[in-house]
């Protein structure tokens, strides 16, 4: 790390670099030789994509602040004596950096998803109106102020009766199991995810939020598993018992 402050590019080029090695240990966890590696692998990959999400804000913040000085010196008499925040505002903005964080989204996806609710009048999540970031609250998942809560399937709907007793470890490894039993591609589990988390069906022309499973919380994996379990197992009980 250098010396002196960091300048947004820097922090911006040095997130990239988090989010590259992120990715790199994402795709390596799904060689591994056992559930230990593979789950070291998607911590490690967690990690990486969370201190991305940092700097990232980070630079936003210090391009913020640059601008409003920049107008200060231009225009000093013009600018309020002291400019009233808004409570709501400030907590739609933290919570759409706390879910982009939570999601795993990358920079280039993330831009593009502010620039589609503001129909390409800006790609800063700051510029946007209240209703602008309430619609992107919804696209990544939360709703108006704070993330959206994750429905925990129940026994009688989970299918799969060993998960409610898995740790994480043990769910990555039992949705490996179901995908490689039913040859099924990483990608299926992840739009299972998707559609979970209310992010399909994707709008036309825009790149497919990625959720990947080493990212997702417990009860979000065992939805997964619920899934997977009842596409090999068609007669399994769902409600209730009934087959």
């Amino acid at each position: 790390m250098p010396n002196h402050p960091m300048t947004p590019a820097e922090l911006r080029a040095a997130a990239a670099g988090l989010r590259a090695s992120g990715d790199a240990h994402s795709r390596d966890s799904q060689y591994a030789d056992s559930a230990q590696v593979r789950g070291g692998d998607l911590d490690r990959a967690a990690r990486c994509w969370a201190d991305a999400a940092d700097l990232e804000a980070l630079a936003e913040q210090l391009e913020a602040a640059a601008a409003d000085l920049k107008a200060a010196a231009q225009s000093p008499a013009a600018l309020p004596v002291e400019a009233a925040p808004d409570p709501k505002a400030a907590a739609q903005i933290k919570a759409i950096k706390a879910q982009t964080r939570r999601e795993g989204i990358d920079e280039d996806t993330h831009r593009a998803m502010v620039r589609r609710v503001s129909r390409g009048r800006s790609e800063r999540v700051r510029d946007l109106t209240g209703p602008e970031r309430q619609m992107l609250l919804r696209e990544l998942g939360g709703k108006d102020g704070g993330p959206r809560r994750a429905r925990t399937p129940t026994p009688s709907r989970a299918g799969d009766p060993s998960a409610a007793a898995m740790d994480r470890t043990q769910m990555l490894k039992r949705a490996e199991e179901l995908i490689r039993q039913q040859d099924l591609p990483w990608s299926y589990a992840e739009a299972i995810l998707r559609r979970q988390r209310g992010l399909d069906p994707t709008p036309p022309g825009a790149v497919p939020v990625a959720c990947p499973l080493g990212a997702a919380t417990e009860p979000e994996l065992r939805g997964v598993i619920a899934a997977l379990y009842r596409r090999a197992n068609p007669s399994a009980p769902r409600r209730g018992g009934a087959a």
